[in-house]
């Protein structure tokens, strides 16, 4: 019996360990830019979008399913207006950043909390020592200068945070738009080599040339703007 006791425990502790180094290489891949907020004030730093390699619907609806504000809140279970947690590091992981946000108010969903941690689909990475930023479908950052009406999704934390849960974007590109700002958005920059500088287009609502996409989104966020902070 003393024999199996220590069997077992010698299972145990090897679990243990194996998961302490896949922990460990994980964070050691991000070693040197695991804070976004370090990157997309870089003035020489470069952006591309990206498609989505795998099923986009094993992690957001796809945008082309979403015909208008009411289908959009139907399959958001939260929806909010918030604002990024400055005080808060933006860590990166690999296809998206986690972002804090304070929650300054629910629109729909059970939330009782005064803050949020959301996955967003944006990220850096480094190839021939220079970093470049991408992100799904042309999704931008939150901007930590502004509050958002977000439309999330709930999964469970994977012990990324102190919260039971995270939260991540509905769609790719429909599930953000910020508050008070009616400017509507234009494709007027220029793709080279499918990049551009992100400081060129740091400041809009969603980084696309696509015309379809940018006037839906427009089209969304009047309605949304309409809605939930009463601006026609």
């Amino acid at each position: 019996m003393a024999k199996l006791r220590k069997f077992i425990w010698l299972i145990i502790i090897i679990i243990l360990l194996g998961n302490f180094i896949l922990a460990f290489n994980i964070s050691q891949s991000f070693i040197e830019n695991t804070d976004i907020n370090l990157h997309i004030n870089n003035k020489d730093i470069s952006y591309e979008s990206v498609e989505y390699e795998e099923d986009i619907t094993k992690s957001f609806i796809k945008n082309e399913d979403i015909a208008n504000l009411d289908q959009l809140e139907k399959i958001s279970p939260i929806i909010v207006k918030a604002k990024v947690d400055d005080s808060a590091k933006r860590e990166i992981y690999e296809g998206t950043t986690l972002t804090k946000v304070i929650i300054k108010e629910v629109f729909k969903g059970d939330l009782n909390q005064d803050s949020m941690y959301v996955f967003e689909p944006f990220d850096c990475y480094n190839e021939d020592n220079l970093s470049y930023l991408y992100s799904l479908d042309g999704y931008n950052i939150m901007n930590e200068d502004s509050e958002y009406i977000l439309f999330l999704r709930e999964i469970k934390d994977s012990n990324y945070t102190p919260d039971d849960s995270i939260y991540m974007p509905t769609t790719t590109l429909l599930s953000k738009y910020p508050a008070k700002n009616k400017m509507l958005i234009s494709n007027n920059f220029n793709l080279i080599n499918d990049q551009v500088k992100y400081y060129n287009v740091k400041d809009l609502d969603i980084i696309s040339n696509n015309s379809r996409d940018i006037e839906k989104y427009n089209e969304m966020k009047l309605n949304v703007l309409k809605k939930y902070e009463n601006i026609d």
